[in-house]
């Protein structure tokens, strides 16, 4: 076991964990929420009766990776996949150290590397999600090949192979892919792209979940940095789009961080809410909030929200943000009520 490897565990659960424990405690972190509003939340979310603190070191028997990071995790049958920047990890029991190309697949009892499924891609990985069949599983990131071949930014691979499946065509992405859901039969993506295909998506697309094929449901356009203007000195960058995408319980609601100032012509700064009932989506006129228009560290982040996630019953979300320690959210998990007919706005501090 290699002592370096240990930190990458924390780069896989941060912001994840941030989410998990807001969405259970259900205790809002915003300016103007007072201890009473954080006493009534927290009787109202029924914690467990006790908690316990895992050991440290919760399992002995999972590999390690070795360089880099892990961006995405998930669960196909009895396969875990993980995602990420990483190209090498040893295998269980302290066995050979094996080469990976951003992504891994584990057995979820014993914790051994699958031997036959090494796919190489040249990027990260962003995004994994179970595909529509048995066995396979969807890719998200900001890779363009796989196996040499190209497959940009989004794939179907088969876990018994680690080939790319044939009749899956997804349209050629030309920006990262960050965020991958089901939503019935459809596939729901977010990310960084301004074109999927020949067709014009600003950060959101629909695809079609056997065929890949891209079609007109979710075209809702995210736009504007959400820090960077013209002529500012010493600020970042970044690519506009979505960096997460969460659906509600009910699969009426998709929630969307990122780094925007606009969705579909509407003020949304960093997050918006996309309604999912109509013929075609469209982001919900009713509800906005101004939780996330500080600047913060506009010399390090463009963006700062980074994750999102919607409560049990769908009545509100958390957002997870890493934007420095500055007053305004900019270093918080933060809860907010989810209501269709009125606009909601943080209180002031």
């Amino acid at each position: 076991m290699h002592a370096h490897a240990r930190p990458n565990v924390g780069v896989v659960t941060r912001a994840a964990f941030a989410v998990v424990v807001a969405l259970a405690v259900g205790i809002a972190l915003l300016p103007g929420f007072d201890s009473a509003d954080a006493q009534a939340a927290t009787a109202s979310a029924a914690p467990p009766s006790s908690y316990s603190v895992p050991s440290a070191i919760p399992a002995d028997w999972t590999p390690q990776i070795q360089d880099g990071a892990v961006l995405a995790i998930t669960q196909v049958g009895g396969t875990v996949v993980l995602g990420g920047s990483f190209t090498e990890v040893e295998q269980v029991a302290g066995g050979p150290d094996l080469a990976r190309g951003r992504i891994v697949a584990i057995d979820a009892v014993t914790g051994r590397i699958s031997a036959k499924f090494a796919p190489m891609l040249n990027g990260e990985v962003h995004a994994l999600a179970p595909g529509p069949t048995s066995g396979t599983v969807l890719v998200g990131g900001a890779f363009t090949t796989v196996a040499g071949v190209a497959h940009p930014y989004l794939a179907l691979l088969d876990l018994a192979t680690g080939a790319v499946v044939p009749g899956f065509a997804s349209p050629a992405f030309d920006g990262s892919v960050e965020s991958i859901v089901w939503r019935g039969s459809r596939i729901l993506v977010g990310g960084t792209f301004t074109r999927a295909g020949s067709a014009s998506r600003q950060g959101l697309a629909s695809l079609d979940g056997t065929t890949g094929a891209l079609d007109g449901f979710l075209a809702v356009g995210l736009t504007v940095n959400h820090n960077w203007i013209q002529g500012c000195t010493g600020c970042v960058r970044g690519a506009v789009g979505a960096k997460k995408i969460a659906l509600s319980p009910d699969g009426r609601t998709l929630a969307v961080i990122g780094n925007f100032k606009y969705a579909a012509g509407n003020a949304r700064d960093q997050l918006a809410l996309v309604d999912l009932t109509g013929e075609a989506a469209r982001v919900v006129t009713g509800w906005a909030t101004n939780a996330f228009t500080a600047r913060c560290d506009a010399s390090s982040f463009d963006s700062w929200v980074r994750d999102v996630g919607f409560g049990p019953d769908g009545s509100y979300l958390v957002v997870v943000a890493t934007g420095a320690a500055n007053d305004g959210g900019c270093d918080a998990a933060t809860r907010l009520p989810v209501c269709r007919t009125a606009t909601w706005a943080r209180l002031a501090s």
